[in-house]
């Protein structure tokens, strides 16, 4: 079962997910709730950072990512 659902119960696309955060991020931005934009993939930099600082090993962060290097994960981590 999908986490994120259409009426339906139809699971969303990736496209129908993005265009709902970015009309979020949009409403965020003009009522200044927000001071930086970010996109559906930032979210999975923050998960990955998350993950990491609650003690998750890296290769275990690198196979939910679905990174073939675990150099692109610390990347991940390394940046937020």
């Amino acid at each position: 079962m999908p986490l994120l659902h259409t009426r339906k119960g139809e699971q969303h696309t990736y496209d129908e997910l993005s265009a709902m955060l970015r009309r979020y991020v949009a409403v965020a931005a003009k009522t200044g709730e927000l001071s930086e934009s970010f996109a559906l993939y930032d979210l999975k930099g923050k998960g990955a950072t998350d993950m990491w600082l609650a003690g998750e090993k890296l290769t275990a962060i690198q196979v939910l990512c679905g990174h073939e290097s675990i150099m692109t994960t610390e990347k991940y981590v390394k940046t937020r």
